[in-house]
């Protein structure tokens, strides 16, 4: 492996196989805990030789994916690169928040265990930048039980996958994780442009979305700010009022 300063802008990935098991795993654009910096590989040129592929495509996309065990990526990584995914790799939640203040991925997978920062305490941190606020995360676990696939979902995961991760099945949700993110984007931009003041609330108060319009409305009538809401007595009310409508319709 080739541990050097790239321009993150590059994106490419791969696997070196000798005698049928994994050598080496060079990442273009991918970071190493080694060092904290971005490890670089020549663009690998070997996608005109590699043969049709036939299953989803999701070409535009990169992933993101964290796990400080490469061996155990190496499927994953051919898996993603055959459906036309650019992949990077970080090796430590730490490194993963370094990356995503230079590029911003399209889907992070996510191994719930690492040393230090883990899986879950990174996703939160993840979430927390608005950014990403319609990113999907998955997370890889060797853990089954029950506690820790609700952790990963209430850190901000949208899917849970269990060690050791089939490769088709990755490939197969990252693609309808991204296109569900995809669409849920272009809704919120086609409501901000529609220049109303529109915006949605979980039952407890906490501001889910907001247009701009919605935004200057109620900071101007309320005097806070959306994120705030929650916080106004009157609204938790009227909410209580509206969920025990619909459970009653």
């Amino acid at each position: 492996e080739r541990f050097l300063d790239a321009d993150p802008r590059r994106y490419a990935s791969r696997v070196s196989r000798e005698n049928g098991s994994t050598t080496s795993i060079s990442w273009a654009s991918s970071v190493c805990s080694r060092s904290g910096a971005v490890a670089n590989d020549e663009r690998a040129s070997r996608a005109s030789q590699q043969a049709p592929f036939h299953g989803p495509s999701l070409s535009a996309e990169v992933a993101l994916v964290v796990d400080d065990d490469l061996p155990s990526v190496a499927p994953l990584l051919e898996a993603l690169e055959a459906a036309r995914v650019s992949a990077l790799l970080a090796r430590d939640g730490v490194v993963t928040l370094r990356v995503i203040e230079r590029v911003s991925p399209d889907v992070v997978l996510l191994d719930a265990r690492m040393p230090g920062l883990d899986g879950f305490a990174t996703c939160r941190r993840i979430k927390a930048d608005p950014r990403f606020a319609y990113t999907p995360v998955i997370f890889m676990t060797g853990l089954a039980d029950t506690a820790s696939v609700l952790a990963g979902l209430r850190a901000g995961g949208v899917d849970c996958l269990t060690k050791p991760v089939k490769p088709d099945e990755l490939v197969a949700r990252v693609a309808v994780h991204v296109a569900h993110a995809r669409l849920i984007r272009a809704a919120h931009a086609a409501l901000e442009a529609t220049a109303g003041a529109i915006l949605a609330l979980a039952l407890d108060g906490r501001l889910v979305w907001a247009s701009p319009a919605a935004r200057s409305l109620v900071l101007e009538r309320l005097g806070v700010e959306p994120e705030r809401l929650a916080e106004q007595p009157e609204l938790r009310a009227w909410l209580a009022i509206q969920a025990v409508r619909a459970w009653s319709d």
